[in-house]
Parts: C-alpha cells; structure tokens; sequence
C-alpha cells in the first residue's frame, strides 16, 4: 500500500499544479482535497485520502473562487485521471452550467462523450466502437457561463484504484 499511496500523494500534488498553474492566483483561488470513498452500514462515508489500495475509490473535489471584481469568462477545470487509477463512469459533477470532454491521450486532444474509435473486432473488421471510461487520462470542463465577483464554484470526479 505504501507505493500506491505515495502515487495517490504526487497525483493530488500533480492535480492541484494542474489546476493552479491555470488559475491566476491575483484573481482566481483554487483548492482541492481528495477524499476516500468508503461503505458503512450501507450508507457512503467519506475520509479524507491518506492511504489507498486497488479496488478504493477516491473523490476528488475542486472549488475556484473569482476574488476580483469582476466577472471571468472561459473558466476551464482540466485534471488528470492519475496513474494506477480509472475514471468512474458518470462521476463528474458540477452545478455549473459547463460542457464535459475526456481524453484519451494525455490531454492532447479532447471530446465529448462516448468517446468513439475505429478497432478490430474479434473477427478482425474494423468497427466504430465506444471507449471504455478506464483509458481516459484526462477530464475536463468548460464552463459556460463567467463566474461572477465572490462566487465559488465546484467540480467533482471519482477513480477507483487499480
């Protein structure tokens, strides 16, 4: 466990410069935790993430607040989907009015959801197929509208360890 925990740890450290080196720190304050997805008495706990094993799921939460006095535009929460991690399925959430895209190569390009490709099937024809969640590397979301003076947005994404 102690090496899965110590990727989880330069994840979180890789997310939050992700986010911040995005963030103007003069107008825009960024945090973000990670929490430990845990099951007790049928009910979903969560703690924050220390250790993690294959199988936990770990939520990450992100809140952006203007600190100027006037609105910004083109707010855009790009993070990583860490190593010896996958994406869960329907996990991101926001109330903010945003459009949602995936990677699956690093960042490099982006898209919607399913994300489509052209693979070889078992009988070796070419066949538009979806792309499992668990190959995207990267998550992002564009909001749609400014985010006004003093108003604190957030954005949620879960992955489960491998």
């Amino acid at each position: 466990m102690t090496k899965i925990t110590e990727r989880i740890k330069a994840v979180l450290l890789t997310a939050l410069l992700t986010t911040a080196a995005t963030a103007n720190a003069d107008v825009l304050e960024s945090h973000m935790s990670a929490w430990l997805v845990k099951q007790q008495e049928n009910k979903e706990v969560l703690k924050p993430a220390g250790e993690a094993g294959p199988g936990d799921i770990i939520e990450y939460r992100m809140t952006y607040k203007n600190t100027q006095a006037s609105p910004l535009s083109a707010l855009t929460i790009s993070v990583p989907v860490p190593d010896n991690t996958a994406y869960v399925a329907a996990s991101a959430t926001t109330p903010v009015k945003s459009q949602f895209e995936a990677s699956i190569d690093g960042g490099k390009t982006w898209e919607h959801e399913p994300i489509k490709r052209l693979r070889k099937t078992a009988e070796g024809k070419l066949r538009m197929t979806d792309i499992p969640v668990s190959e995207y590397t990267n998550i992002r979301w564009l909001a749609e509208n400014p985010i006004q003076p003093a108003e604190q947005q957030a954005f949620t994404y879960r992955v489960q360890v491998k």
